[in-house]
């Protein structure tokens, strides 16, 4: 999605601004999915031995790492990361200690199974 985006931003006064910002967006969202994504597999093999050690979904969510940082440089968003950078510090030990509860409550929930 960021190198469709990126394709089209080079055509110049011929592509739509709005557009260009749009699929920006749109790869910032792609970004966030995919790691969401790769999170889910990793644990999915972390729980069961006959899959593979989640070396594929690390690098998964390492790929999407990278491509949801690039896209908020070029999109500016990156600015309003690092000016409010407590507050999503903040906001990101929150979700991963939500995050944590519930890895665990689920394990819990298969270890009585």
């Amino acid at each position: 999605m960021f190198l469709v985006s990126l394709v089209f931003a080079t055509f110049g006064p011929w592509f739509n601004l709005t557009l260009a910002y749009g699929l920006m967006v749109a790869s910032i969202a792609v970004g966030g999915l995919g790691i969401w994504w790769a999170d889910g597999a990793v644990h999915e093999a972390a729980r069961n031995a006959q899959l593979t050690n989640g070396i594929y979904a690390k690098a998964g969510a390492v790929l999407s790492t990278v491509a949801l940082a690039v896209s908020t440089y070029y999109t500016g968003l990156l600015v309003y990361v690092v000016y409010f950078s407590p507050l999503w510090l903040f906001g990101f030990l929150i979700l991963y200690a939500f995050h944590r509860s519930v890895v665990d409550s689920r394990a819990a929930k298969e270890a009585h199974a």
